[in-house]
Formats: structure tokens, sequence, C-alpha cells
């Protein structure tokens, strides 16, 4: 059975617009604050105040966290429901494994599977009528070795309905919960195609962890068999990451480099590195329409001629960086920037209530603190109602000081406004206390 809505896409005329999202766990909130923002403007702009973003996309792509944000997008829901989902389902999505099985991974991929079958329903497949939009879900397959980029294309080559082990028959819940099986965070994932099973585990393990190439590749290239014109008015891509953070380390000698440090560091260092060559190629072969520098020597390419001919799409980077020059800029730390926002949210406060908050126990936040009201930032005074007790609050300078960072580069590379920038920030404040108070039930 057909998808008229997926057949339709396919072959109406004009501009093509898509959509990539990231992998990042639990990061994808922010992916799902810069598109709560996309489609306000939309509806603004287009007068449609119920528009939903698979009205206006005709193909979404996503790895791991971005493959739930994608698959939930294809089939109609708004942000503000993907973001309760996010919300609700974050402490039982990431319920810590039994003590024996954290040899292997540190979650029960039960209730993400559950979860994903509540959102997606237990029954619908990747060919369902359900999905509005073309879907793109990247996965690594770890039988083979080989990144797999599956899509709901009717037309794609292991999509036939005449074949068995036809790709349009998979659960959508197994393709995501594939997409997600992050090594050391959740068990890898089996699956039966055909005669064969594979296992699979996060597609951001891969080189499309960034999937924004691979999707202007799928849309595109003749073997994939979608063929839609290139050009930068016939085509529209958008980006959108989970957040990063660059850390320079120059004080790394070779001494330290041992197994484990590489064990720890390069894993985040390749997918770091895909990410950034997804990107770089967008910026070659699309019109980049601006964003931060890629590196010092090519700079951000705005402007930079396509060697292989003429641009062959718009292409838009949303991203938030969090840099050591940003909280430069404030004179701050890291750790003293969070607690004048969680200080911020929520006035005299005690150094234990704090202290929860923060992950600190008081003999490091305490001279953090002192050193935060000899700046002249907040106030410690004794709690009237109980002198055991030091209720913590915020000066007008720290104040003035919250609100500077908001409006600074950390909000301008959103693309937020600082109201909508306080409102993610403060939906992953609750999302941390649903976890909290998930693991505190499994002790």
């Amino acid at each position: 059975m057909s998808n008229s809505f997926v057949d339709s896409r396919l072959t109406a005329p004009g501009p093509k617009k898509l959509l990539a999202l990231d992998g990042g766990g639990i990061r994808g909130l922010i992916t799902i604050e810069f598109l709560e923002r996309i489609e306000t403007l939309l509806r603004d702009e287009l007068g449609k105040p119920d528009l939903v973003l698979a009205d206006y996309f005709d193909y979404v792509a996503g790895t791991s966290t971005g493959a739930i944000i994608a698959t939930c997008i294809a089939l109609g829901r708004s942000t503000a429901e993907i973001r309760d989902f996010y919300l609700d389902m974050g402490a039982r999505m990431f319920s810590p494994a039994q003590l024996l099985r954290r040899f292997f991974h540190r979650f029960d991929e039960t209730h993400l599977e559950r979860a994903l079958q509540e959102i997606f329903g237990a029954e619908t497949t990747l060919g369902s009528e359900k999905l509005r939009t073309l879907l793109l879900v990247v996965m690594l397959n770890a039988t083979t070795h080989s990144a797999w980029p599956l899509s709901n294309n009717p037309r794609a080559k292991y999509n036939l309905r005449t074949l068995v082990d036809c790709n349009l028959d998979i659960l959508l819940w197994q393709l995501v919960r594939a997409s997600t099986a992050a090594p050391t965070y959740f068990k890898p994932a089996d699956m039966d195609l055909g005669e064969n099973r594979f296992t699979f585990v996060d597609g951001g393990v891969s080189t499309c962890n960034n999937p924004a190439f691979q999707l202007f590749l799928m849309a595109t290239l003749a073997p994939y068999n979608v063929g839609w014109p290139v050009g930068e008015d016939q085509m529209l891509l958008i980006s959108v990451g989970t957040g990063a953070s660059i850390r320079v380390n120059t004080a790394l000698r070779a001494k330290q480099m041992h197994l484990l440090y590489h064990a720890r560091s390069i894993p985040a260092a390749l997918l770091h590195a895909c990410a950034e060559e997804q990107d770089f190629l967008c910026r070659v072969f699309g019109k980049f329409q601006g964003g931060r520098a890629l590196n010092g020597e090519v700079g951000d390419l705005v402007d930079v001629a396509n060697p292989a001919g003429p641009k062959a799409f718009t292409y838009v980077r949303y991203d938030l960086e969090l840099t050591r020059e940003g909280l430069d800029e404030l004179g701050l730390t890291y750790p003293q920037w969070i607690a004048i926002v969680a200080l911020w949210e929520q006035d005299d406060q005690t150094v234990s209530e704090l202290g929860d908050k923060m992950f600190l126990e008081s003999n490091t936040l305490t001279p953090m603190l002192k050193k935060l009201e000899a700046m002249g930032y907040l106030r410690r005074q004794r709690d009237p109602a109980d002198e055991r007790q030091v209720l913590v609050s915020l000066t007008d300078a720290g104040r003035r000081l919250r609100e500077k960072g908001l409006s600074m580069n950390l909000v301008k590379a959103s693309g937020l406004t600082p109201e909508e920038f306080a409102k993610m920030q403060k939906g992953v404040v609750t999302l941390r206390n649903n976890l909290i108070k998930a693991a505190k039930v499994e002790q």
C-alpha cells in the first residue's frame, strides 16, 4: 500500500525543504528549542497558527536522538508535543540497568523501547501512511561495520514491496531504537530482515552523527531514486545540532596519553570530526547563510565558491557552542556560571539545596560561593528560621550578569530569544530532576 503523503512529496513541483537533526543524547532538548523557534516563525510568516514542521519540510533526517525527533516530526507532532515527550519520558528512558548488566551497558533498554512504542505506535512501520514526510534514520550495522541510512522512500532499492525483506515493513520503533543504541549506554539492537539477523548500534558512531550531507545525497543522487533538482533556489537544507563544547587542553603532554585516555577521548574526537566534516561539505556545496567559523584557515565559508560548480542548495546550520570565550567575557568559570544560573531560577536557596542541583559537595561549593560573594554577585546570610542554615541569593549585580549572559554569544549563536533560551534551560533542569528521582527510586 502506497503512502499518499510521501508520494506527493516525491512528485510535487517547487523548491524542496530538507531538515537534518544531529545525535547528542538528552541534549536533543536543545534541538527541540531551535525547532520550536522555526515552527513559530513559520506559523507567523505563513499565517497558519496550527502549522507543524511536517507541513513545511519534505524530507526529515535524524541520527540517534535526532532520529527520535525526526520521526516525531514526520508523524506530524508539534514541537510542544515532542518536548513534552522528552520531559515526561526522559526519566523512564534512562532508567539504570540491573547491576550485573551494567558491565555491558548503563541503562535498561526496555524502558526506552516502551517509550518509543508509546509515541510512535507499537505496530507502525517505516512504510506507514501515518508518516507525512520522507524520513531518513541513520544507524550503524555492527554486523557489517557499515552505516545504514534507511528511508521510507518507496522507490528505494530495498523498499520494493516485492522483496521478502522489504525495509518498509520494519517497525518504526525498532528502527529508531537501533539508531539510539549508544555503545555503553544501551544494549545493541538485534533486527531480523528476511532470513538475516543484524546487530545495530547508534548511528552517531558512524560518519553521520550529523546527517545533513547524507540527506542531501539521498535526495539528489540517482541511485537513491528521489532525484530532486539542485540549485540554491531549488533546495533548502536546514541542519540543527545538539550543542557542542570545544575543549582545548594546552597542558596535555604525550606521556599522559595512556590507553585509558585514548579509550575515553578517541570516540568523542571522531564524532566531532565527522560532524564537522558534514558541516564543512554542506558549506562548500551549499550557499551557507552565515555562522561561526569552521577554523582559522577557511573561516565560515560564506560566499566561497563551490569548486565543482554552482551551489547545489541553500544551507542553514543552527547549533549552540558553549565556549570558554563566552565565560571569559563574563569573568567566570563554568561552575560559577552554573551557580549564577541556579540562583537566578530561585533565590534564597540553602547551600545544600544548591549543592544538590550542581552535584557539588559543600566543601567544594562553599569556597566558590565566597569568591562570588567577594565579586559582588551574591549574598550569603543565616536563615532566620534556622540559624544552622545559610541562605544564598543573587545581588542586583548578579542578576545583571545573568541577563548579560542571556544576551551574549550563547543566545546569539542559538538563534533563540533570551526568553526562549531561558525556557529551554528550565526544561533541561526539569528533565534532570526527573532523572535524579528515577535514580533514587532504583536505589
